[in-house]
């Protein structure tokens, strides 16, 4: 078991920060030329949602994160990866009012909101999948400094233990514990 770097925490917190924060700034120019709407909010956040769940379970695919020699430089390539999408996005986002042009054409507006949810889901599945890939590295990382009897059995209530257990409150993997955890560790 390695010591904990003192910057992990901190480091993941603002990943996790950056996450939301790109979720928000993407959603502001999207929604003012598309109208912003209960409609486009949920296509934002599914967005989000599906490049979380693709970029993880690619990352799990095979055990390609186990296999992974130096997860840190990973984790950093990817996040660079984001910081660099992001830039891209910006001249991207300037095509939308073209793009919007030949949607407002349409006048169903079930093929208009499924076109929506197309071009929505095409400019933000790069990004939120690698966002997505972080968290299986990320936790590889963390594992590290687990001893080992606890890492066995997080994995193993996870795995073959009901999945209720977490929530019961006398759990020592309730919700609550998750904010005083990170603090007992050494």
């Amino acid at each position: 078991m390695e010591k904990p770097n003192q910057l992990l925490l901190p480091a993941l917190f603002c990943s996790g920060g950056a996450a939301l924060i790109y979720q928000i700034a993407w959603m502001r120019p999207i929604g003012l030329v598309y109208n912003s709407s209960i409609y486009l909010v949920a296509i934002v956040t599914t967005a989000f949602m599906l490049g979380l769940a693709v970029g993880g379970y690619y990352m799990r695919l095979d055990g390609l994160v186990d296999r992974l020699k130096r997860p840190v430089l990973v984790y950093a390539c990817i996040e660079t990866a984001i910081g660099l999408y992001a830039l891209v996005l910006l001249e991207l986002f300037t095509l939308l009012p073209d793009f919007n042009e030949k949607l407002s054409e349409m006048t169903d507006p079930g093929r208009y909101h499924g076109a929506l949810f197309i071009s929505v889901i095409a400019l933000l599945l790069i990004p939120t999948s690698l966002m997505g890939a972080t968290f299986p590295i990320a936790a590889k990382i963390w594992a590290k400094h687990i001893p080992p009897a606890g890492l066995e059995k997080s994995i193993r209530s996870t795995t073959s233990e009901p999945l209720l257990e977490p929530c019961l409150p006398d759990s020592p993997y309730s919700p609550s514990s998750g904010f005083v955890a990170p603090f007992l560790l050494p």
